[in-house]
């Protein structure tokens, strides 16, 4: 009798999606068949984001591949890390503005981020219903945090 890795239980996914980060799920599972596909849309998967775009990404209009999975899935994110957020800002902000369509976004680390980013970013998180962590690094300790 052969056993097929898809014919293992939903379960035993739910372990392992918690070891890796949403893009990673994304990227390993999303293309392989139709169980996959409704695993990852299940309401009971919960993706943490690990954003790292170093500073010579080019900026493009098409989507990559973090982006179409925050996009895909931005119902289902439960954390982000960003760490480098002006590239992020300038990458995925515009396309796809944190809202209230994170809904089960609970937590949010930004690391080395400057004013002119901070602020609007903090206008959008007030607006999420599930947001209870919440660390931000500033990457100039000469800023004046009256302003925020």
């Amino acid at each position: 009798m052969v056993t097929c890795f898809e014919n293992l239980s939903d379960e035993i996914f739910y372990e392992i999606f918690d070891y890796l980060t949403g893009y990673y799920i994304y990227e390993a599972f999303s293309n392989l068949n139709i169980h996959f596909q409704q695993l990852l849309n299940s309401s009971s998967i919960l993706f943490k984001i690990c954003c790292y775009i170093p500073s010579s990404f080019e900026l493009t209009t098409e989507l990559n591949p973090i982006q179409q999975c925050i996009l895909a899935h931005r119902h289902q994110i439960f954390s982000i890390h960003i760490i480098n957020p002006y590239h992020y800002y300038r990458l995925i902000s515009s396309l796809i503005p944190i809202d209230t369509s994170f809904e089960r976004l609970e937590s949010l680390s930004v690391n080395n981020i400057e004013l002119d980013i901070l602020i609007p970013l903090l206008h959008n998180l007030a607006l999420l219903p599930r947001l209870f962590s919440l660390n931000i690094g500033v990457c100039n300790n000469s800023i004046n945090l009256n302003d925020i």
